[in-house]
């Protein structure tokens, strides 16, 4: 019989600004790949997202025989997806094609460029190493909560 597993105390303020401190880093890290443009990641990550399922074998998007079907998104559909008016997802799509992320083809669907380096960006963005400096003053101060909450070790006198 297998002894009942313990769950630590869970305190949600702690978590919550755990969790807030890691979204604003992530959001910090986006908007500085993204020339201060969050709506042009949001698009992109669409793209992203599209031209993981197509690459991995077994998800839809992939032929019978493992090869990766050709692919796209036009703007419209962009704009339904994200709920970016058509005429932003438009403008947004274009500087997308500007900064090198995303291209067009001649059928008028996008897709994110093959040169673009997406491995690169999604780890940056996963696991990268600097904080913005909003991010590490959060991150400090939560270290000095938690530091104050530890009770100290006892002294002999």
């Amino acid at each position: 019989m297998n002894a009942p597993v313990s769950i630590p105390p869970f305190d949600s303020s702690v978590a919550l600004y755990r969790w807030t401190i890691a979204l604003s880093g992530r959001l910090a890290q986006m908007r500085l790949s993204f020339q201060g443009d969050l709506d042009a990641f949001l698009i992109f990550l669409v793209f992203a997202a599209d031209t993981l399922r197509r690459s991995r074998p077994g998800l839809r998007g992939t032929d019978q025989d493992g090869t990766q079907q050709t692919g796209g998104i036009n703007a419209l559909s962009i704009s339904e997806i994200t709920g970016i008016p058509r005429e932003t997802a438009r403008r947004k799509l274009q500087a997308l094609i500007t900064m090198g992320c995303v291209v067009r083809d001649a059928n008028g669907l996008y897709q994110v460029d093959p040169g673009f380096n997406l491995d690169k960006l999604l780890t940056e963005l996963g696991a990268g190493p600097s904080h913005p400096p909003l991010v590490g003053a959060l991150m400090g101060r939560l270290n000095m909560v938690q530091d104050a909450a530890t009770p100290a070790p006892n002294r002999k006198a």
